[in-house]
């Protein structure tokens, strides 16, 4: 009874152990992949002239405490929230890798140029504000294939 009893044990401990390692595998992953699109994007839309650029880019301070950045429980980033906050610049195009990103609003800004094809990557996009810019071009047809 007692090996019983330390097996369910052993066996628990182990389910428990690879539940966080794949968690934090998947946390470092995301907030490395998600910091580097979002270091491209600051650079991408002139960031040192951001109106709130608040704790962008400071060492040490986690992208969940970047102004205008929603994470989820697994640290990807889920909201890109900067309207009214004069980005200015050509969207770029690593936008895209953004892979949780569910709502992106940069409305009142003075993006330009047309939308890069990788923003219709975001499969998890739900709501999509780029109002009040000078974006121009046309939407792509893979618009239809998002959420």
């Amino acid at each position: 009874m007692k090996k019983l009893i330390w097996n369910k044990f052993s066996l628990f401990t182990f389910v428990l152990f690879f539940t966080l390692f794949l968690s934090f595998s998947l946390q470092a992953q995301c907030s490395l992949n998600d910091s580097l699109a979002l270091v491209a994007f600051y650079n991408a839309t002139n960031g040192e002239s951001w109106t709130d650029n608040s704790n962008w880019l400071v060492p040490g301070e986690p992208i969940e405490e970047w102004h205008g950045v929603t994470v989820n429980g697994g640290g990807c980033v889920i909201e890109l929230f900067l309207p009214i906050n004069n980005l200015t610049g050509e969207m770029p195009s690593i936008i895209g890798q953004l892979s949780y990103l569910q709502i992106l609003v940069l409305e009142g800004n003075n993006l330009y140029g047309s939308l890069p094809s990788q923003i219709w990557n975001l499969s998890q996009l739900k709501r999509l504000h780029l109002d009040d810019n000078s974006l121009s071009g046309t939407i792509s047809t893979a618009l239809p294939n998002l959420t």
